[in-house]
């Protein structure tokens, strides 16, 4: 395994060790090489991330599937191919204000703020010497590297939480129209029919409308939390309303050869998100969680479009 193929800031052999990155089965899947070179690099930008929480004091968490591998596998699911935190809204929006002063290439932060053309709703720090481009955003204008998702938790009231994910929804996937809408390969006329009614020629509308309905309960005393700004019909499990409580303290749990900050009561969040958590999918769903995707842990984004 020759390190410098990995284009990262840290010594990723160093850290994780060389036999790190052989081939093994994990939960009856084949982890290749290239997967763990991806992992390498994912964990390279979540130590960037850290590190500069840790300058700030900036309290965040592992999330999603990155808290489950954590809780499950104490590492990477096998099958996953990025990591995932959230922050509390007000560390996350202070995480937005430093990170562009302190990331120097291959790192990027990419929020419509940073990079002209990004409007997904979630954050994202990227490395942009590699590639993880998904085929709808390919011609978007944005950058596609390897990524860490942030995600902000927002104080949330169970009781308007449904409304407030709908909304947020139509504006998501008003943003997420305009940035597919210049791939002509894949926005047929019958795509475009029956996304019509998601057309915008005013994304940066939509992402702050977004913002400000996550936002609403900021100044309220609640006892949830959630995790509003990414939403889908298919992770809808990600945006129930979450205990306060279950968060804190922070507790910390090995993943792979390093460790990362969960909920302290990790197991309840999982449980809301994804039920059973304990239990694996069938073999024959253990792939890739992430359909469409051209990655590549070695070579830059741009030798692919």
């Amino acid at each position: 395994m020759d390190n410098m193929k990995l284009p990262t800031k840290r010594d990723m052999v160093s850290i994780l060790g060389k036999d790190f990155f052989n081939e093994e089965i994990r939960c009856d899947y084949l982890v290749t090489e290239k997967m763990k070179k991806i992992w390498a690099v994912n964990m390279d930008l979540y130590l960037e991330f850290a590190q500069i929480c840790k300058k700030y004091d900036l309290t965040y968490y592992a999330y999603a599937g990155t808290m489950l591998g954590a809780i499950r596998h104490n590492g990477f699911i096998p099958w996953d191919d990025d990591m995932d935190v959230c922050m509390p809204r007000v560390d996350y929006e202070l995480f937005l204000e430093v990170a562009p002063k302190e990331l120097s290439e291959p790192y990027k932060l990419q929020t419509p703020f940073t990079e002209p053309g990004y409007f997904r709703t979630v954050t994202r720090l990227s490395n942009i010497l590699t590639t993880r481009m998904l085929s709808f955003f390919r011609h978007s204008g944005m950058s596609h590297g390897l990524i860490l998702d942030i995600f902000p938790l927002d104080n949330c009231n169970p009781e308007t939480n449904k409304q407030e994910i709908d909304e947020i929804l139509i504006h998501a996937k008003r943003c997420a129209q305009f940035l597919k809408r210049n791939d002509t390969e894949i926005m047929t006329p019958d795509h475009f029919a029956r996304w019509k009614e998601y057309m915008t020629d005013d994304p940066m509308g939509e992402w702050e409308k977004v913002q400000q309905v996550a936002k609403k309960w900021q100044n309220s005393n609640t006892d949830y939390l959630n995790m509003k700004v990414c939403v889908s019909s298919d992770w809808i499990s990600f945006n129930m309303p979450l205990k306060k409580e279950w968060f804190s303290p922070i507790r910390k749990v090995k993943f792979e050869n390093i460790e990362v900050p969960v909920p302290s009561d990790a197991e309840s969040v999982l449980t809301v998100q994804y039920g059973d958590f304990m239990k694996y999918p069938p073999k024959e769903k253990r792939g890739s969680w992430h359909q469409g995707l051209i990655i590549d842990p070695e070579r830059p984004y741009t030798d692919y479009l």
